[in-house]
């Protein structure tokens, strides 16, 4: 079905109608059966069974060294036992019960009203050991990137092709081979190759070891596929003044734009509504909204274009109030750490990350940030700042797109590259916990597995069951774990990446998507 109106206006004009049409459809008022007719009236019905299935924004977000979720989200067994274990365990705070199998700290407080769309899932697949035997040096993750090997082999190449760090090979830098990108590098390719007019995705990168540890962001056998890296709030800043750098559509072509816009509602007649829409009822209540919407045309402003990221003092304040800024540790000795200089802080991360999203321009973003190495002495301090640097800016990232209708369309991905601590007070992460964060509005909230502190002081641990249920008898090992590829593919497929591409990789396509935390 062809349109008249368009098809007889020049190639320039055509271009701005699509532009207008596009901020139009963009509107909370418009009805998702309008913006597929009229989608399909003016491209065809290819294209608008594309626009009904939504685009999806996507948050990486990595942590290191061995970052632990352990004083934010506490294991059921452990909280429930946590009188007879506290001084043995770096929790220090009484956990709080809450619904979906959660138990939260203080640290936590601003999540609660969230935890019906927060998965979190301490059991993955567990990283290398270190070249030390210290922990497991991750700048990869098998999570992130299944099938990574300390070994070269089949067509797996060096995920160091962009990150290697100015201190060369050293630890924290190691050698990684593998065919699977990680996650945004992923979303990023499929994400320009259904929506090419979409800018690059973004790293957005705080680090207080950048002449050894880094955070490898692979692009496995993808082509056109890595995110640009911004290492400083200048630079980022100045790329992102506006979305696209054009002025907004003057008087004259919204006019002529809202009158084209008016044949086209009459051509969304009864008759496609009747396909579209089999119910009398939804035909009905499709009339109503259509008929209050011809009645709002003449007074809706031409799109405006993005007025560009950067924060206001207002904003600030409200992704950064009470959370602390990043830490260095001389000496890896928790009890010397100090506030990083020139460091960004990562509640205006989060804040860059949401201010992205709602531009349109962006739907991939990671985000790395890290601390110092401390391996013992883990304080109050220390463990109550990483649950504030990573729960309360998760918190009011969720509030933030929530409130900007965005969070039923974002998948939020949080990541320990290292691998996370036992519960013990001192404690390595190669062999413990491999820990994931999932939210977003399609993701089924609740702790799915669990840890248990025995009386000898060891850890028993429980990976979920296909249904989300801690295992009975568990381990103490590195057996028993949740498949990387399982994790993997379903955060692909929840972030909206289909199987066709999936199964291209060859260390994924056994994976399994994992039912119990999706909606």
């Amino acid at each position: 079905m062809k349109f008249d109106d368009f098809e007889k206006l020049s190639p320039i004009e055509r271009r701005e109608f699509l532009k207008f049409l596009g901020g139009f459809l963009a509107l909370p008022l418009i009805p998702s059966s309008t913006k597929a007719a009229l989608i399909e009236v003016v491209l065809g019905p290819q294209a608008a069974a594309q626009s009904v299935a939504p685009a999806i924004n996507f948050l990486e977000i990595n942590f290191r060294d061995q970052w632990d979720f352990g004083h934010l989200f506490v294991p059921p067994s452990i909280a429930k036992n946590y009188a007879n274990v506290k001084s043995g365990i770096a929790l220090f705070d009484n956990p709080i019960a809450e619904r979906n199998n959660f138990y939260v700290t203080p640290q936590a407080e601003e999540l609660r009203p969230h935890l019906d769309s927060i998965a979190v899932m301490e059991l993955g697949e567990c990283v290398l050991p270190g070249n030390t035997s210290v922990h497991g040096h991750e700048a990869g993750n098998p999570l992130r990137s299944p099938g990574r090997s300390q070994t070269q082999s089949g067509n797996k190449r060096d995920m160091a092709t962009v990150d290697l760090r100015p201190g060369g090979r050293v630890a924290g830098n190691e050698i990684l081979y593998s065919t699977t990108p990680t996650p945004a590098v992923l979303h990023n390719y499929y994400s320009k190759s259904v929506s090419p007019n979409l800018k690059n995705g973004v790293n957005l990168r705080s680090t207080v070891r950048s002449s050894i540890h880094t955070f490898y962001h692979f692009e496995g056998n993808l082509n056109n596929a890595q995110v640009d890296r911004f290492f400083d709030q200048n630079t980022f800043l100045s790329n992102f003044k506006t979305a696209d750098g054009t002025a907004a559509p003057s008087t004259t072509l919204v006019q002529k734009n809202g009158a084209i816009l008016a044949k086209l509602l009459k051509r969304v007649d009864e008759a496609y509504m009747k396909r579209v829409l089999s119910d009398p009822i939804r035909q009905s209540q499709h009339s109503s909204k259509l008929t209050s919407l011809e009645t709002k045309l003449g007074g809706i402003a031409a799109p405006q274009p993005f007025a560009g990221v950067t924060l206001t003092a207002a904003e600030k304040s409200y992704w950064t109030s009470g959370i602390t800024a990043q830490l260095s540790c001389p000496g890896d000795n928790s009890s010397t750490c100090e506030i990083a200089p020139q460091s960004w802080h990562v509640g205006e991360l989060f804040g860059y990350a949401s201010k992205l999203f709602q531009s349109q321009q962006v739907r991939s973003v990671a985000i790395d940030f890290d601390v110092s190495d401390v391996h013992t002495n883990r304080t109050p301090f220390l463990m109550r700042t990483m649950a504030q640097q990573s729960g309360m800016t998760l918190a009011r990232l969720i509030q933030d797109l929530k409130n900007k209708g965005l969070y039923d369309k974002t998948l939020i991905a949080m990541y320990t590259l290292d691998g996370s601590r036992s519960p013990q007070l001192s404690s390595t992460g190669d062999g413990t916990k491999n820990s994931i964060i999932l939210a977003g509005g399609m993701v089924k909230g609740g702790y799915y597995g669990d840890l248990n502190v025995e009386a000898d002081g060891s850890i028993t641990y429980f990976r979920p069951d296909d249904n989300g249920n801690p295992i009975p008898g568990g381990t103490k090992g590195r057996d028993l774990r949740v498949p990387a590829a399982d994790i993997y593919r379903t955060i692909a497929k929840l972030a909206g990446i289909p199987d066709a591409l999936l199964n291209t990789l060859p260390d994924v396509a056994a994976g399994k998507f994992l039912t119990y935390v999706a909606k």
